[in-house]
């Protein structure tokens, strides 16, 4: 038996066979006869039927089915044709098996191509850089004609690649297209705007791209796009006040539940027009960070008609200030993740968002205050409302001076955090240790400490803490934990479990930490180290920032 399957398998790989299926547009399992059933079946044997191994395949993964399952027989490889497969090659980091195949992804492509035939639903090849070849046999493949789902972000693609991609047959059955940079502009654009193969397109991220006036444009007079729910537009050039209102008038928008428009030079004179279209009315997200929208940007986006039913909003880089921030919070009582990095907020800001009398945010689940200049008097008011201890399990105040007296109100308050990012925030070994030491931080499985002069005693309080057991990431980066402290990281039996991904850059721990660890921590999946740069290159804050910002602590608790 394991001698037919091994002929079977060799001659199921050789190069010439496969070539010549290529060639000749037909599957070459189908020339193979039913190779290990051949002989008769002893007395008393159990045929497996057909739709039992239909639904075994449901919980295999799809690689084994392939490698192995479908070359025990015709009938299990017929069935096997059967279960739809997603494939994810994004940035190169999905290697199916080079054992056979060990070229470039294009060649891996063709490969499970040729073997999966028409089961692909889903390609991811985000990053993989396969651009006009890449394109070339996407499109005129005869295996990929049930692609529901392609991601082609970052593949340099150019026009000539898009007009391939969108005009192929392989795109009808489309609900998903991301192409985001990808290095085209308005031929490009119309290409994908008159397309008839893509009229059951769903979701279409184009950010990064050259798309300007024109291609806006061609995208809101298409007849074709008329199903779309999510769409990303994100630094394209298009934030002039006649963009915005096209955008905001264009009917083929009416199903939208999804806009990014980041990085487009957008004033806050010009947000008032998407506040207040009945077209935009069922948005659920809303993506505008990185424009000019400031205080009063703010305000026309909490007085919006077609807002008041947001539940994600990002609003990073427009330096909405506190004033802005006071708008929001009484105003829009569905948010339920809310990201305000960089508009310059302080204490007073963040006390507006958290007053339990005059704040309507009472759903927040995703909180992300980033590089702003919040003390700890600010995540004090945070931990101290009883709906935002209670129900926010994502918190990111990264390079914020909350200092030790910031993380222990932290620590003591909320009660569901599974995500906290406290990336240089001066918390020191202290900090971590009332991290580490913490009974309300169990549910943590993502941790942020970089940049904050932890040395080997912090390291050592993490690897034995009995609260942090259920970390999947930790990023450590630019400290001082030194040899003995990635040591105790890596051989704590208490981390190590469920530890998959690890940044513990700039912090000196040698090619010993470095082998330790690889050897230690065998379910990684994300693992990065590289030369330390100095603590004093990461200046968040002049000196005379932080005099004001402790002054004005000082003075806010008088």
């Amino acid at each position: 038996m394991f001698k037919k399957l091994s002929i079977f398998v060799t001659q199921l790989f050789h190069h010439n066979r496969l070539q010549h299926a290529v060639e000749n547009n037909h599957d070459p399992f189908m020339l193979q006869q039913d190779t290990l059933c051949s002989e008769h079946v002893r007395e008393g044997s159990i045929i497996i039927p057909s739709d039992m191994i239909f639904h075994m395949y449901q919980f295999l993964d799809w690689k084994f089915i392939i490698s192995v399952c479908s070359k025990v027989s015709k009938r299990w490889y017929l069935k096997s044709l059967e279960i739809p497969i997603a494939l994810d090659l994004s940035e190169c980091k999905e290697p199916f098996t080079l054992k056979y195949f060990s070229n470039s992804v294009l060649d891996l492509l063709r490969h499970l191509t040729l073997k999966c035939r028409n089961r692909w639903t889903e390609l991811n090849l985000k990053a993989c850089r396969v651009a006009y070849e890449g394109a070339a046999c996407i499109a005129s493949s005869p295996f990929m004609r049930n692609l529901t789902f392609l991601n082609l972000q970052n593949n340099d693609l150019g026009n000539e690649g898009i007009r391939l991609i969108v005009n192929s047959e392989n795109s009808k059955h489309l609900t998903g297209l991301v192409l985001t940079q990808n290095h085209f502009g308005y031929s490009g654009i119309s290409a994908i705007a008159t397309s008839e193969n893509l009229k059951q397109l769903q979701t279409l991220h184009l950010g990064h791209n050259n798309i300007e006036s024109e291609g806006l444009m061609a995208i809101c007079d298409s007849s074709v796009l008329k199903h779309l729910t999510s769409l990303d537009l994100s630094y394209n050039s298009i934030g002039s006040e006649i963009d915005i209102q096209r955008l905001s008038n264009s009917s083929i928008f009416s199903h939208l539940t999804e806009l990014n428009l980041s990085g487009n030079r957008i004033y806050s004179q010009h947000v008032k027009f998407i506040a207040s279209s009945p077209i935009l009315k069922n948005l659920r997200t809303l993506d505008i960070g990185d424009n000019f929208l400031v205080s009063d940007g703010a305000q026309f986006i909490a007085q919006g008609t077609c807002f008041q039913n947001l539940q994600t909003l990002k609003l990073s880089m427009n330096n909405i200030q506190n004033e802005g921030v006071q708008y929001l919070s009484e105003k829009m009582q569905h948010l339920t993740w809310l990201d305000l990095s960089e508009n310059n907020l302080d204490d007073r800001g963040i006390i507006s968002l958290a007053n339990q009398e005059t704040s309507r945010m009472k759903n927040l689940t995703a909180l992300f205050l980033e590089k702003n200049y919040i003390l700890a008097h600010g995540i004090a008011a945070i931990a101290h409302n009883v709906h935002l201890s209670q129900q926010v399990q994502i918190l990111n105040v990264s390079e914020n001076f909350i200092r030790l007296e910031g993380i222990q109100v932290l620590c003591e308050h909320m009660k569901h955090l599974t995500s906290l990012h406290v990336s240089g925030c001066m918390i020191g070994d202290a900090g971590i240790e009332c991290i580490s030491l913490s009974e309300n931080l169990t549910t943590l499985t993502c941790l942020n400490i970089s940049f904050n002069d932890i040395g080997t005693e912090g390291a050592m309080s993490l690897a034995s803490s009995h609260v942090l057991t259920r970390l999947k990431q930790l990023e450590i980066s630019h400290n001082h934990v030194g040899f003995y402290g990635a040591n105790a990281i890596a051989t704590s039996p208490l981390l190590k479990v469920n530890l998959e991904r690890l940044e513990i850059s700039g912090n000196c721990i040698g090619v010993e930490g470095e082998k330790i660890i690889r050897e230690q921590c065998v379910n990684l999946k994300g693992f990065h180290v590289q030369e330390r740069r100095s603590f004093e290159e990461y200046d968040m804050y002049e000196d005379d920032d932080l005099d004001e910002l402790l002054e004005s602590d000082t003075s806010s608790d008088h």
